[in-house]
């Protein structure tokens, strides 16, 4: 009762009843989403219409109208006569499951013609002697005069050992990004009035140079206030204490202690610029600064001053506050949830954050800094992120017109030691929240021991689209349709934007929001199992497109799914054009030989897709489609299914004689394709394919991925298990795995590397665990300052540690291995607990904790090899302290207490182990 065939039908009605209606609309007969079993409030009663064929046209005829709902009393379902009949409404605000109504809701978009964006003046020496020049207008960044899309994340050098950086930098760059945002928190290199370190992890330069090394730009927020959970917002205490200081402010004592901050940045940073041919892309300037503009542009000066001559200079846009136009490039952000809430509930504060808008400020690009990549705990709010919450955030920010992706935090990290004090946010420091002592792991997508959460796959399977059409979508502004949702908790009208010039584009469909459970039908939140968009050209003077086509069946999006559908879009350019597109694209190789191209699809949010090409001559092939074409050039080719094998699914040739090969994965295989040809720009300009561009990894664990040095013929694999596979693009000639010539398979177009670890290159981990005191109830846990729970002893390293040393049941765990460690073997603990929280002490220091957030699936990681040798020859200790029943906290689950007061449990250890093994292809 739903399929758009009966779109012709639904027409013809409304011809025929014109007399009876002041207006049809032809586009508004479209109906994507069936609401079968769904009835919705906030409808008007059409009395006239008794039939379901009426009902749906008289939605058809009126302009404003969104929904239609048919139901016949008695039938099962319909509660009562007052229920029953023909409802019609503007918005789909509320639906429930009830058995017995059927409607169908409207999805039209009118896209407007495409605008020139307006050139925005150079901030500074913009020309680099190696990549070019960087512009910028009031649309997107360019790079020698081409639009450019650049990914950016945040990875802070002085919370990462030195010695972590490279591998830290080669994952996140295998993962898409091309630049690195990185704050400068004053207090972790002037903890001591005028004892500055630049030393070990500290060393700004050192890590620019790292990055440089893999051809990695660099984004650089120098405060000189930052926040970033650190103490004082990074401010030294001596400076906060200083008599008569006014913080943040053009008093002539606080820009004299700045200046001297900025003067020994711009020492760090001499020669590293991007008029110099170096990294630095950019600088931010202070951080949330919602005070006048005069300081600012003071401090833009300051960095100036000291020689920080780069080609952006920023400003984070929240709190909004007037400045001159072009100062500085505001800055946007966006978080699925945040520990700074004061809540103890469930806080849906975040839910507009899965909500499409338009983005930017006017007459500036939408530039992102701060997508949330994860989001840590505070002691009074223990967040439980989920892979899916970031996923969802960073496809919204595309899908409102993103063209910097920017992540806070990619990499997460762990608190260096202080001087004077420990180095966290806390509420005894005069902040509203209490942060673990040591760790800041934050769930970002690259972990503060280098092991890859679920999402960095799902950021790095966006990336590669983004990376492969960039010089296109960066032009595409953002259209919202007709109708969109009232409200954070309107669940019944579809999400989605269109990014598009006005011909062409991609649609963004969000059916994800973090805390709502949408595959549950009690739920607000449902699957759309019968989606047709209606995309209106008329004003670039183009014809109406359908996603899909009026004759196919209805696309489906799954619950909490989050897809891209792209329409008369440059698929393999110059070469063929996609009509429309429910498979969503991975990325392509245009030219992997001279005349053929190879295009990577997935089914993503549905069983099924389909797609039709503009530009084909014939269809060549169609082994696992069916496909046709019309009188013209466009064919059409449906019900496809994802494999977890890259085999044809379709090739055509094209109008210019080449072919163009299509491959479609199913979901879980999407997330196992890499490229190794992933740089801001190459030096020369040129493209080259290599050998293996393509790559894809076993899906067996999250934690295996790619390191990338420069140079796509040889890279670094790292991997959990010991028998694991390779699947190369082209194929390469020979290929070397840990310095063993594997012998390739085929595997559909693709060519398939076994190979195996030997048992003995990683030695065996003995964990060995001895009680050394059961814990006890603590105190009721108080409140702080702030008036929210506060962290017991949070100055433990310098202070009182009563609770944990009264309280906390105590382990004393020594480590055993049966074979001489390797380098290139990653040894980890994950400790599985209940209680309130955790820390681990080495030789009596404290070097991680861990407040208990309830989540069973990640636990609490402890990363050994950063604490050898002493963490393997005297062990270590690991407290954790009981959880009170009512202790005022925020826990998405809460444990069973039974009779008890109080609950505190290990529950298990597990050793955790990769391999990094080098693959060379020639």
């Amino acid at each position: 009762n739903t399929k758009m065939k009966e779109v012709a039908w639904c027409f013809s009605l409304i011809l025929a009843l014109l007399p009876l209606f002041s207006r049809a609309t032809t586009d508004f007969c479209y109906f994507p989403q069936a609401t079968t079993n769904y009835e919705c409030w906030g409808l008007s009663l059409v009395a006239s219409a008794s039939s379901q064929a009426a009902c749906r046209a008289a939605c058809c005829s009126n302009s404003t109208c969104a929904l239609w709902q048919f139901c016949t009393p008695p039938a099962a379902g319909c509660p009562d006569a007052s229920r029953g009949g023909c409802w019609i409404g503007a918005s789909a605000d509320t639906c429930r499951s009830v058995d017995g109504w059927m409607g169908e809701v409207k999805a039209v978009a009118k896209l407007p013609k495409a605008t020139t964006p307006t050139p925005i003046p150079a901030m500074g020496n913009a020309t680099s002697p190696i990549f070019g020049t960087l512009g910028i207008n009031s649309h997107y960044l360019t790079l020698n005069s081409r639009p450019f899309l650049p990914r950016m994340g945040e990875i802070q050098f002085s919370r990462i050992p030195a010695n972590e950086w490279h591998d830290t930098l080669a994952a996140a760059k295998a993962s898409g990004l091309t630049i690195i945002g990185t704050y400068i928190f004053w207090i972790h290199h002037e903890e001591q009035a005028g004892v500055w370190r630049w030393d070990g992890q500290r060393n700004l330069r050192a890590f620019v140079q790292t990055a440089q090394a893999l051809n990695l730009s660099v984004f650089v927020r120098a405060g000189p206030w930052s926040h970033g959970e650190c103490r004082n917002g990074g401010f030294p205490d001596w400076l906060v204490h200083t008599p008569g200081i006014r913080l943040r402010s053009l008093q002539p004592l606080f820009m004299q202690y700045v200046g001297v901050l900025y003067a020994q940045i711009g020492a760090q940073l001499r020669g590293l610029d991007w008029g110099s041919g170096g990294p630095i892309v950019g600088i931010q300037v202070d951080n949330e600064y919602g005070g006048s503009f005069q300081y600012l542009a003071a401090l833009k000066q300051l960095a100036i001053t000291n020689n920080i001559i780069v080609p952006v200079y920023a400003k984070t846009q929240w709190p909004e506050e007037a400045q001159p136009q072009n100062l500085l490039l505001p800055l946007g952000g966006g978080y699925a949830d945040g520990f700074w809430s004061s809540s103890t509930q469930v806080d849906k504060g975040f839910s507009s954050s899965f909500l499409f808008s338009v983005l930017g400020q006017a007459g500036y690009p939408p530039l992102m800094v701060e997508t949330g990549g994860g989001m840590t705990v505070a002691y009074h709010r223990r967040i439980w992120m989920h892979p899916e919450d970031i996923g969802a955030l960073a496809t919204v920010a595309a899908g409102s017109g993103a063209n910097l992706f920017g992540y806070y935090i990619y990499r997460g990290g762990t608190n260096p030691d202080g001087v004077l004090s420990t180095l966290e946010e806390s509420q005894i420091s005069g902040y509203p929240n209490d942060l673990e002592v040591k760790n800041y792991d934050f769930f970002a997508p690259i972990s503060q021991y280098g092991d890859l959460h679920p999402h960095y796959h799902l950021l790095r399977r966006l990336h590669l689209f983004v990376h492969a059409y960039q010089d296109v979508l960066a032009t595409y502004t953002t259209t919202l349709p007709a109708l969109t949702p009232s409200d954070v908790s309107d669940f019944g009208t579809l999400r989605w934007s269109v990014r598009s010039d006005g011909s062409g584009g991609v649609v963004f469909i969000n059916n994800y929001q973090r805390n709502w459970n949408m595959s549950n039908t009690s739920s607000p939140l449902f699957p759309h199992p019968a989606v047709v968009l209606t995309l209106d050209r008329s004003a670039s003077n183009l014809p109406t497109v359908s996603i899909p086509h009026p004759d196919s069946t209805p696309a489906q999006v799954a619950a909490n799914a989050y897809v891209m559908w792209p329409f008369h879009f440059p698929v393999a350019p110059g070469r063929m054009m996609l009509a429309y597109s429910t498979c969503q694209i991975i990325t392509v190789l245009p030219h992997y030989e001279a005349m053929h191209s190879l295009v990577v699809m997935a089914t993503i949010g549905s069983n099924e897709c389909e797609f039709a090409v503009e530009s084909a001559l014939e269809i060549l092939s169609c082994p696992r489609a069916n496909c046709s074409c019309d009188g013209g050039n466009t064919c059409y080719v449906r019900s496809v299914r994802g494999s977890s094998t890259p085999l044809e699914t379709v090739m055509f040739r094209a109008l210019d004689q080449g072919n163009v090969t299509f491959i479609v994965l199913d979901e879980t295989t999407s997330k196992t394709v890499w490229r190794t040809d992933l740089a801001l720009v190459s030096p020369s300009g040129s493209y080259v394919t290599p050998k293996a561009a393509f790559v894809m990894t076993s899906p067996a664990s999250s934690n295996t991925g790619l390191l990338l040095d420069n140079g796509s013929a040889k890279f670094r694999l790292r991997t959990p298990d010991y028998s694991s596979f390779l699947v190369l693009f082209p194929t390469p000639q020979t290929v070397t795995v840990g310095g063993q010539v594997v012998v390739g398979v085929p595997f559909g177009l693709f060519t398939k590397y076994p190979f195996t670890i030997t048992a003995n290159s990683r030695s065996t981990v003995n964990v060995n665990l001895s009680l050394v005191r059961p814990g006890s109830t603590p105190p009721p846990v108080p409140l702080g300052p702030a008036h929210v729970a506060q962290a017991p002893d949070q100055d433990a390293q310098f202070g009182n540690q009563s609770v944990w040393l009264t309280y906390a049941q105590i382990y004393h765990i020594s480590l055993s291995t049966d074979t001489q460690r390797s380098a290139a073997v990653r040894n980890s603990l994950r400790f599985r607990y209940i209680g309130d929280a955790a820390r681990i002490y080495v030789n009596g220091s404290l070097v991680q904790d861990n407040f208990y957030n309830a989540d069973s699936e990640y636990g609490f990681l402890f990363g050994l090899d950063r604490h050898a040798p002493a963490v393997f020859e005297l062990g270590f200790d690991l407290y954790i302290l009981p959880l009170r029943h009512d202790a005022p906290i925020y826990l998405a689950t809460w444990p069973d207490f039974g009779p008890n007061e109080s609950v505190v449990k290990l529950i298990e250890i597990d050793v955790l182990q990769t391999t990094d093994v080098e693959v060379v292809t020639a």
